[in-house]
């Protein structure tokens, strides 16, 4: 039906759900134990997977 290819839409959603898995396994082991902290480790990690994400 469709011709197989590279499709950006797939990318853009295997992304989402990856970030979706990281953030719940991260938020239920880390979270409890220290939010700020936790939210801080977060906001690092994730910059570094939009970098790796977005480098061209």
């Amino acid at each position: 039906m469709f011709p197989h290819q590279h499709s950006h839409w797939f990318d853009a959603a295997s992304f989402i759900a990856l970030i979706v898995a990281v953030l719940v396994a991260f938020i239920l082991t880390i979270w409890p134990v220290s939010s700020a902290a936790a939210a801080d480790s977060l906001a690092h990690m994730m910059q570094g997977v939009i970098q790796v994400w977005c480098r061209p």
